[in-house]
C-alpha cells in the first residue's frame, strides 16, 4: 500500500468507474475523452497536490496499475460541541478491481484513511456504502447516521 501521486489520476478514475458500477451508475468507460472521466481525472491531478486530500493505493503486478484505492477527503463546516474545528472527512471511491477482491485490499485502505484523519484531528467521517463494502465498514466501525442523510438533486 502507498499514497497516491497526481501520476495515478487515470487508474483513480479507471478504479472509480470500478465503483460507479457496483452502485448501479451507468458509467460509459469504452469511451475515451469521455467529460467526466475527464473531469476526474483533472480533480486528482489537483487535488492529490492540496492537504486535505489523500489517495490510498494498491498496486497490481503490472506496472502502472492499481488494484485498489480509497480516496480521502477535508470538509470543512461550521464548529460543533463535538468538532470544535468544524472539520469532517469524507471516503470517496473505495474500489477493488475485480480481479483482486477478497485479498483484504479495502480493509487495509481504508483502515489507513481512518488513520490518516486521525492524525488531523477529524473524528466524524461518513461514507456512501455498496452491498460489497458495507460488512468492512461495519466491521470498522462506521454506524448509521443519528439523523436521516438527505440529498437535493436537480
Amino acid at each position: 500500500m502507498r499514497e497516491a501521486t497526481p501520476a495515478d489520476a487515470e487508474e483513480l478514475t479507471r478504479l472509480r468507474a470500478v465503483m460507479l458500477r457496483a452502485m448501479r451508475i451507468d458509467v460509459r468507460v469504452d469511451l475515451p475523452g469521455d467529460d467526466w472521466q475527464a473531469a476526474c481525472v483533472a480533480d486528482f491531478r489537483l487535488r492529490l497536490t492540496r492537504d486535505d486530500a489523500v489517495a490510498f493505493v494498491v498496486d497490481q503486478e503490472v506496472p502502472g496499475r492499481l488494484a485498489a484505492c480509497a480516496i480521502g477527503l477535508i470538509r470543512d463546516g461550521l464548529p460543533s460541541p463535538e468538532r470544535l474545528h468544524g472539520r469532517t472527512g469524507v471516503v470517496l471511491s473505495v474500489a477493488t478491481d475485480e480481479n483482486y477482491r477478497g485479498r483484504g485490499y479495502a480493509t487495509a485502505i481504508v483502515s489507513r484513511l481512518l488513520g490518516w484523519f486521525t492524525e488531523r484531528g477529524i473524528t466524524t467521517v461518513d461514507l456512501h456504502a455498496t452491498p460489497y463494502g458495507l460488512p468492512i465498514y461495519r466491521r470498522l466501525g462506521f454506524t448509521e447516521p443519528r439523523f436521516p442523510a438527505l440529498s437535493w438533486n436537480r
